[in-house]
């Protein structure tokens, strides 16, 4: 993706692009403002990690308000606090997530590109 991207504990994920700032937080449809990480994935897809809010995708094209959608964490990942993420160049994706009692501390997930990721 064109730009630097700054993502900021609480004020959402900031993107500048042609000498401006973009923020993208929860009004526009990310799960949280609380961002973590961000990562492009292999077909251009921006991925961004919260704390609180799971795993969100934005398309390549992030002009449009209200373009992430966030991924069913609670399922799909087992937790709404991402720590970390990873794109291989074989389009999958890696999740590091914060787990829960009794394991506490993080563990890693891939998440391969034909379930949608990438």
């Amino acid at each position: 993706m064109k730009g630097n991207l700054v993502g900021t504990e609480a004020d959402g994920l900031h993107i500048l692009r042609d000498q401006r700032f973009r923020t993208i937080g929860a009004r526009e449809g990310l799960s949280s403002d609380q961002t973590t990480t961000v990562v492009e994935g292999a077909a251009g897809k921006l991925w961004v990690g919260t704390a609180g809010g799971g795993l969100n995708a934005l398309p390549r094209s992030t002009s449009d308000a209200g373009a992430a959608s966030p991924y069913t964490v609670r399922i799909v990942l087992l937790s709404d606090v991402i720590l970390s993420l990873a794109a291989a160049p074989n389009g999958d994706l890696w999740v590091a997530r914060r787990m829960a009692e009794p394991d506490r501390g993080a563990r890693w997930m891939r998440i391969p590109q034909r379930t949608g990721c990438g």
